[in-house]
């Protein structure tokens, strides 16, 4: 059970940090990169009403796929916090890269909101880049805090 409420911990955490780039991201350049909200309006079928949706559903998914690195994390014996970082981002590079993807093809094309729908090759990097961040804190996280 301890476990289980530290790896809830850290994901809320990993999400924070995730979705405070992406919305930074999203103020600096204008690009739709907003992950709460295209989230959101994939339930609410509007930008107007998504925030809350949106902030639940993502927070509920990154607390869940924090358990899931978890699991791959706790597979190792490491002794070095940097080993569980790594490992960490390099899990990222793969959730992120799957979002990519997933973002472009499936999800850009049938968005409900119009402003969603276009998918470039810079806000499928900036979602890479936000699941890097995502897996650098879970990882470093676990190895800080659940290694002993």
């Amino acid at each position: 059970m301890e476990l289980l409420i530290s790896l809830t911990v850290i994901g809320l955490v990993a999400t924070s940090a995730m979705n405070t780039f992406m919305w930074i991201l999203s103020g600096l350049t204008h690009a739709r990169v907003d992950m709460v909200n295209a989230v959101g309006s994939l339930y609410t079928h509007s930008i107007e009403n998504s925030f809350w949706p949106g902030l639940i559903m993502q927070f509920s998914a990154g607390v869940i796929m924090t358990y899931v690195y978890g699991i791959f994390l706790g597979l190792g014996n490491f002794d070095a916090t940097y080993t569980y970082a790594f490992l960490g981002l390099f899990m990222g590079l793969i959730h992120g890269t799957a979002v990519a993807v997933i973002m472009a093809k499936l999800l850009g094309e049938h968005h409900p909101v119009a402003s969603f729908q276009k998918v470039t090759g810079k806000i499928a990097l900036a979602h890479v880049v936000g699941h890097l961040i995502f897996g650098l804190v879970i990882g470093t996280m676990y190895g800080m805090y659940l290694v002993s």
